[in-house]
């Protein structure tokens, strides 16, 4: 462990990784930790990582048509790991940064999760001609050997490619369309009201947002 934490610090000190905007104590408490969690992958993921090859960062666009064939919706990101299982057939991977609850300041639940995987799903086959088999949701700051979830598995099968690709349609061509009145669809991830948690709460004219206000006058 030693040697690897210091191979860690070798390449830090190399300038591999670089905190822009943080200086100082914060910027050295960022290290530690980043140093921490990069050495714990390593040592818990080394069979993978010493049998298979993979591509990092990997930009796409690409374009799903509307249904009603009146033009398409663009649709870019960038995937976090190809994991190049046996090419053409790979598998996403997507890092989180904590654990599985700390995704709560993002409002990402799993449902949420699936769909953005499924999307870069889309991208892989159209732009990338690869052919994914699964996606895979990594939370990096976790402790795996005491039997913390770290993984959430994604199945990219045609059902979910194709409900993602519904679903990105259906958003896109709302705000093609204009059609911006929708309340919340669904509770939050912790199952409460969604609207307590929106950034537009404060000028929400929507009956939910309303009655919520109303219930909970003087917080909001």
């Amino acid at each position: 462990r030693d040697d690897l934490v210091a191979a860690v610090n070798e390449l830090i000190r190399r300038g591999l990784f670089y905190l822009r905007y943080t200086t100082g104590d914060p910027a050295e408490n960022m290290r530690q930790k980043g140093v921490r969690i990069v050495a714990d992958y390593i040592e818990y993921f080394a069979d993978e990582l010493r049998d298979l090859t993979f591509e990092p960062e990997k930009e796409f666009e690409t374009m799903i048509e509307y249904e009603d064939d009146n033009g398409g919706a663009m649709i870019a990101g960038a995937i976090d790991i190809v994991r190049r299982d046996n090419p053409p057939r790979v598998t996403l991977i997507d890092f989180k940064s904590g654990d599985p609850d700390s995704d709560s300041h993002q409002k990402l639940d799993e449902e949420e999760m699936q769909l953005q995987i499924a999307v870069y799903a889309v991208a892989a086959r159209n732009e990338l001609e690869y052919e994914p088999e699964k996606g895979l949701v990594r939370y990096l700051d976790v402790n795996r050997n005491a039997g913390e979830k770290y993984e959430l598995e994604v199945p990219l099968d045609s059902e979910a490619i194709e409900g993602a690709k519904r679903a990105v349609v259906e958003t896109a061509t709302a705000i093609r369309d204009r059609r911006f009145k929708a309340g919340p669809r669904k509770p939050g991830r912790d199952g409460t009201h969604r609207c307590r948690t929106c950034d537009f709460l404060g000028f929400c004219g929507m009956k939910q947002a309303m009655d919520f206000k109303r219930r909970n006058l003087g917080r909001f």
